[in-house]
């Protein structure tokens, strides 16, 4: 499982004790929640998928490799909206690890 600096995570610390939705609690540490949106965002931006049952699959397979109950991705969703600090996290940690590619880069060095 890849580990992001501590640095993007840095401001992130404090959200855990920050209730969300309606006084519900993250249970997951905040890395784990940060780590998990980066791989899932750049799973949805990287791969096709025919249908949506395929796109809940996906998302619940890699809940599961992470740890995640669907109850904590909900808390953590909702704490990105209110949290700009942790959504850049999760933004830089989507930059390093699915890096988007200009198509005329691509064209240029091939």
């Amino acid at each position: 499982m890849r580990r992001f600096p501590h640095a993007l995570l840095a401001g992130a610390g404090f959200a855990l004790v920050l209730p969300a939705c309606g006084g519900a609690e993250l249970t997951a540490p905040v890395e784990t929640m940060v780590e998990f949106e980066t791989k899932w965002q750049c799973d949805v931006a990287r791969f096709a998928f025919a249908s949506s049952d395929e796109i809940d699959a996906k998302r619940e397979e890699t809940r599961a490799r992470f740890g995640v109950s669907a109850e904590d991705h909900k808390i953590f969703t909702d704490m990105l909206e209110d949290d700009e600090t942790l959504r850049d996290s999760v933004a830089a940690g989507v930059d390093g690890l699915c890096p988007v590619v200009d198509e005329a880069e691509e064209e240029v060095g091939a």
